[in-house]
């Protein structure tokens, strides 16, 4: 079991609580998206020892494994897009900053299941489709 959050936004992240009550599961997000769950106190109720908090990195294929390391099957590719900061992490006296230009704030996914040829892309929190978002998806 993991999850896999591509931005930091409360719909987002917010659901993780529900899946606190000692089960085991992976966390894999971008280091911003990790140090916002780091900064925010609820989310030590996600016990370290039986929810593994891994990093994302960018534009490299990365087999999804569960907490004990196990993989799932599962491989995904994040790039960066276009997206808009999470709603409370947004500078209030500064809204034109909040329109993220920051790898990493907001990524899409290529998501692979083993075995398969094909590919899937999810992709939410999207402000725009960009040239380099457009050649990307051309043939999805």
């Amino acid at each position: 079991r993991a999850v896999v959050l591509t931005n930091a936004d409360v719909d987002h992240v917010a659901g993780l609580l529900s899946l606190r009550e000692r089960q085991p599961f992976a966390i894999y997000a971008t280091t911003q998206v990790l140090a916002t769950l780091e900064a925010n106190s609820i989310f030590n109720v996600l016990d370290p020892a039986l929810v593994p908090r891994r990093i994302l990195p960018p534009a490299e294929e990365l087999a999804i494994c569960d907490a004990d390391g196990h993989d799932t099957g599962v491989t995904v590719e994040s790039f960066p897009v276009p997206g808009k900061i999470a709603l409370y992490l947004e500078e209030r006296s500064r809204p034109d900053a909040n329109f993220s230009s920051e790898s990493g704030d907001t990524v899409g996914l290529r998501i692979t299941a083993a075995g398969s040829r094909g590919s899937v892309f999810y992709i939410p929190g999207c402000a725009r489709i960009d040239a380099t978002l457009r050649t990307r998806l051309a043939d999805a």
